[in-house]
């Protein structure tokens, strides 16, 4: 049907995929090359290209599309289409914003669209994070203070310099919440091992982050890579206990410093999770990226 038949995708994807990608039709995080490869096994994630265009499958009892990217995407949804109506099956896409959907309702007979709230992005303004202005952000403007008043603590950019000492805070922050919670589904063991495979590929999936050092050790960290050209896409916030209020710090700094040249920041969903939606919504995002699933007869 394609080029190239749907594969697993490799970190030598990355060069022909992440420029696809970066021509998506919205802001959702799928359409990040990292988190991808982060989430590739749990996902049963594939891809193929057609063309000047890349599609993602993503497995299971029923797959699904994430829509097409890049200069070929509508040839290649109508081959996905041609496709499905071929075998007698629906196609299940996502990944449009609401201007996409009304073109596919033109285009095709579109059966039910609906919206997965616990899957919504948090799309943040940069400079509102890096500033945390007005009485809304009292309460983080706090944390960053009683953190400052416990600690000497200092802000540096991921680099070779550093990134041993991301991987052993990492590693750090995974046995702590083994020890404190279990990993009883591997889910935890799983995003360490993510965590040290794409910080070994970082200059090849355009990673970028930082970590905070409190009286010169490293507790806190994030990365995450460019979503479009200004929009980043944060895959990973980590902080170690018992230096939680370090979460504050490292969200501004991060934000303050490597993310000057973006206008905005997706943090990604909360998958449903109570206390994280309340964290998340704590920070006043500009809006939810929506992901709408639709049905293509």
């Amino acid at each position: 049907m394609f080029q190239t038949p749907f594969h697993t995708p490799t970190f030598a994807d990355a060069a022909r995929c992440i420029p696809l990608l970066k021509q998506a039709p919205s802001r959702c995080c799928e359409y990040s090359f990292a988190n991808m490869m982060m989430w590739r096994e749990y996902f049963d994630t594939q891809i193929a290209y057609n063309d000047d265009a890349v599609v993602v499958r993503f497995g299971g009892e029923v797959p699904h599309y994430l829509a097409p990217a890049g200069s070929a995407a509508e040839q290649t949804l109508r081959a996905l289409y041609d496709d499905a109506l071929s075998r007698g099956e629906p196609l299940y896409v996502f990944g449009y914003d609401e201007d996409g959907i009304g073109r596919l309702w033109d285009e095709y007979t579109v059966e039910s669209c609906t919206e997965h709230r616990d899957e919504f992005d948090y799309l943040y303004l940069v400079e509102d994070l890096a500033n945390l202005s007005g009485r809304k952000y009292h309460a983080k403007r706090n944390h960053i203070a009683a953190f400052s008043k416990e600690y000497a603590w200092q802000y540096e950019e991921l680099s070779d310099h550093n990134v041993a000492d991301v991987l052993s805070a990492a590693d750090m922050w995974y046995e702590q919440r083994v020890t404190a919670y279990g990993d009883p589904d591997g889910a935890l063991e799983a995003e360490n091992t993510a965590i040290h495979e794409l910080l070994s590929h970082r200059r090849e999936i355009e990673l970028a982050g930082g970590l905070i050092r409190a009286d010169g050790r490293a507790v806190a960290f994030t990365f995450g890579a460019p979503l479009t050209d200004d929009t980043f896409d944060t895959l990973v916030e980590k902080a170690l206990s018992p230096y939680d209020k370090a979460y504050a710090v490292i969200n501004r700094e991060f934000a303050r410093n490597t993310l000057r040249g973006y206008t905005y920041v997706n943090r990604e969903n909360d998958v449903g999770v109570e206390g994280l939606r309340r964290a998340k919504l704590s920070y006043y995002p500009a809006a939810l990226v929506k992901k709408i699933m639709c049905t293509i007869r």
